[in-house]
């Protein structure tokens, strides 16, 4: 090892003195795209500084994009070795790391028993790799033909001696192509994203919780789509009256005087008679939607939704709770809307 690091030591100018600026406006390769004639810069873990793609024509090449905080990535490293080594000149791995510094890359390759005596060569990080074969998810493999041309884009669990004989015969395959979301971004909705995706993942389950919808006449309720498998239950703009009522007895008829307010604000609940209704509304109704498989009985559903109203009324500081008093000589229910902060 300690060599090996003498021989890094030499080479790191040299190395550094080939490093290359990515061309302006790469455009992403993808399967059956003749890959340019890339000279690779920072090599570790080899005798050579640069590796010149066109003089392993020929050869088939695996690209295997990997991370310094994904062990399994790490620990694969090894099965590719040995690949490596069963097929000698056939067949060539050029490993890229996230590393920008050698030190830290064989701290990391010495911490694994399996990577101690690694024998493949290693890129540190290459932003031109990167912007030929962008991707999120590690590790990223990119199968080149021994013509140059890109044959495969799959994960590392391809890497197999069945799956390189096959493309080493001249065989056109047909593997499922990895597709990274490379436009994901986590700050943003995920049904907004989902919803502007050509193949969109199939929403199984989920509420939402909103403020008014203006200019909407909508039913209340539960309808079944069978066409999307879903049921969906949805009530549009209701007052926080009707809210903890349907959380409570899943119903919107009580009369006002059932409702017992310990709150700072009693506008927030009941519309004073001197403001337009309209005006109100946009600031003190909700909307609830629901979507759940259509194996969800009734029965199941009415106690999800008046579990989650609950909860997104508790998000607005508020409690809601039943209780019983004698009015007019008999027993009557009566809803208590209580603000956490009310004293």
């Amino acid at each position: 090892m300690k060599l090996k690091y003498c021989l890094l030591a030499m080479l790191w100018p040299v190395v550094n003195s080939y490093a290359q600026s990515p061309p302006v406006n790469v455009q992403p390769l993808t399967i059956g795209d003749t890959v340019p004639d890339i000279t690779l810069t920072s090599v570790s873990n080899t005798p050579v500084s640069k590796i010149q793609l066109s003089e392993l024509k020929g050869k088939l090449i695996i690209l295997d994009f990997w991370g310094r905080y994904c062990a399994p990535c790490i620990l694969a490293l090894a099965k590719l070795d040995s690949l490596q080594q069963m097929y000698g000149d056939q067949l060539q791995v050029i490993t890229i790391s996230d590393f920008t510094d050698t030190a830290e890359l064989y701290k990391t390759l010495g911490k694994f028993k399996q990577t101690k005596n690694l024998r493949l060569p290693v890129l540190l990080k290459n932003e031109l790799l990167e912007q030929y074969f962008p991707f999120t998810l590690v590790s990223h493999l990119v199968w080149i033909g021994k013509d140059g041309v890109v044959k495969a884009i799959t994960s590392g669990e391809w890497a197999t001696a069945q799956h390189i004989d096959e493309l080493l015969s001249g065989k056109t395959v047909d593997w499922p192509v990895k597709k990274d979301a490379i436009d994901f971004d986590y700050k943003q909705p995920l049904l907004s994203w989902a919803q502007a995706q050509d193949s969109r993942p199939q929403s199984l389950y989920y509420s939402t919780f909103t403020s008014h919808m203006p200019g909407i006449s909508a039913p209340n309720g539960t309808y079944r789509d069978s066409s999307r498998g879903v049921a969906v239950t949805l009530f549009y703009n209701l007052s926080l009256l009707n809210l903890a009522e349907l959380a409570l007895d899943y119903t919107a008829s009580a009369r006002r005087q059932q409702f017992i307010l310990q709150v700072q604000d009693t506008g927030r609940y009941i519309r004073d008679k001197r403001v337009y209704y309209d005006q109100w509304a946009l600031q003190s109704t909700y909307c609830y939607y629901l979507q759940l498989p259509l194996s969800v009985t009734p029965m199941q559903t009415q106690q999800m939704v008046q579990a989650d109203i609950r909860r997104w009324l508790s998000t607005l500081g508020i409690e809601i709770f039943k209780t019983t008093r004698i009015s007019n000589g008999r027993k009557q229910s009566f809803y208590v809307i209580r603000e956490k902060n009310f004293n």
